[in-house]
């Protein structure tokens, strides 16, 4: 088997262990998806006007995890619909991002 059908079967399982509430798959789902959300967080800080200290980084990060396990997985149970976990991970991060800035707009 490829490593990216590997991945896509990793994925996959881990995904529905989530779904499933299986014991430790959330903490393993945050540390192995961790680095991506940073990553997209940190991108769109380097290209919007965004300027996320350290501290809002870390709270960016929370919430786009809160929003993925809130509504008992809702989001996560959308991920079949996709055949890469780590652009389906992207997208949803950017959308949570792009959500949560229209909302501070809105308060300010």
């Amino acid at each position: 088997m490829s490593n990216s059908r590997q991945d896509l079967s990793d994925s996959v399982e881990l995904v529905q262990a989530c779904v499933d509430e299986r014991p430790f798959a959330w903490q393993r789902f945050v540390d192995q998806n961790l680095g991506t959300v940073i990553q997209v967080i940190d991108q769109i800080n380097d290209s919007t006007s965004l300027k996320l200290s350290r501290s809002d980084r870390e709270s960016a990060a929370r919430l786009v995890f809160e929003t993925m396990r809130a509504d008992d997985c809702a989001l996560l149970r959308r991920y079949r619909e996709y055949a890469n976990f780590e652009t389906f991970l992207v997208l949803m991060t950017r959308r949570i991002m792009k959500k949560s800035a229209s909302e501070s707009e809105e308060e300010t």
